[in-house]
């Protein structure tokens, strides 16, 4: 499986990238559970870790961004931000490119370690006093 959604810490869902896709249902799997999430209409934050992706196929990145365009549609955005745990260059080279196709619901955080997602999480204003050096990109919703 390629996601591993954790709810024990709601509003807070941590959400285990594995290796790889498996296959379309795999990701479609990780699609629908999100939108789950939507269904709930209740706020919540992703804590996404990617340490221990591998390879995955660049046509997921715009199936991705295609996600996230219709996540837009919706009446009320749910997500209220993002953390994305990453340290492989190829992870953080599809994260660009999936947000250079569509920008995100909510804002993204693309950070170095899970210790830095939970004192992000603790209080927004935390957020706006970490310098660049502390996580390596920032994605506005727009």
């Amino acid at each position: 499986m390629f996601a591993e959604f954790d709810y024990s810490n709601a509003p807070v869902i941590g959400v285990k990238l594995n290796n790889h896709i498996e296959s379309n249902d795999d990701f479609n799997n990780f699609l629908n559970n999100w939108l789950e999430l939507y269904k709930k209409k209740e706020e919540f934050i992703f804590i996404f870790d990617t340490t221990t992706v591998g390879y995955i196929p660049v046509k997921y990145c715009y199936r991705m961004a295609k996600f996230i365009s219709e996540l837009k549609q919706l009446d009320k955005q749910y997500l209220k931000r993002s953390f994305i745990i990453a340290n492989s260059w190829i992870v953080k080279l599809l994260l660009r490119l999936t947000f250079n196709l569509q920008s995100p619901v909510a804002p993204v955080y693309i950070i170095r370690t899970h210790e830095l997602s939970l004192a992000m999480n603790q209080d927004i204003e935390d957020i706006k006093s970490l310098s660049l050096y502390d996580y390596y990109a920032y994605y506005p919703n727009k």
